[in-house]
């Protein structure tokens, strides 16, 4: 089987002119000639990749931070000191990433939204009620940190911004 990268009448990737994918962005595909016979290729656009790799570093940070915290609270290892930083950092990022996505959502018509913010706001809501639960508890062996409050309250508000933004952009 021979392939070809590019058929002899498309000798580099070609926009489809006039016509958007569901996030608005512009498509782009790889023609690509197997035994005579034509594959077309989609390829990933570059605002999606940008948005993924913002996805990732996010989803990355927040669930470091969750585990750093759990480890803190059960006395696990003491990351009093990382507590800080790992609260800035993943504030930060979810921070950058939410305003990508939302710019994303008013410049493009058709940006599709999936409801993955939800998620971390249980999974720290949660976090947080057994932390409040066990340090009532016990308050001589559990205490949480004030890091984790600040991380908690900025996820809320950063969610409540974007579902906000939502709404008004859906009206």
């Amino acid at each position: 089987m021979s392939i070809n990268k590019y058929s002899s009448k498309c000798p580099s990737p070609v926009p489809l002119t006039g016509w958007r994918g569901a996030r608005g962005e512009a498509n782009y595909y790889v023609i690509i000639k197997i035994e005579g016979s034509i594959m077309i290729i989609k390829k990933r656009s570059k605002n999606r990749g940008h948005l993924l790799f913002w996805r990732f570093l996010t989803y990355t940070w927040a669930i470091l931070a969750a585990t750093f915290f759990a480890l803190d609270f059960f006395k696990i290892m003491d990351c009093s000191g990382t507590l800080q930083t790992i609260t800035i950092l993943y504030i930060s990022i979810l921070s950058i990433f939410t305003s990508i996505k939302e710019f994303h959502r008013w410049k493009n018509k058709k940006f599709l939204s999936r409801y993955r913010g939800e998620i971390f706001v249980i999974i720290y809501t949660l976090l947080i009620v057994i932390f409040i639960i066990l340090s009532t508890i016990n308050p001589k062996i559990y205490s949480i940190r004030p890091e984790f409050t600040t991380t908690y309250l900025a996820i809320l508000g950063i969610f409540a911004i974007s579902y906000n933004s939502k709404y008004l952009k859906n009206k």
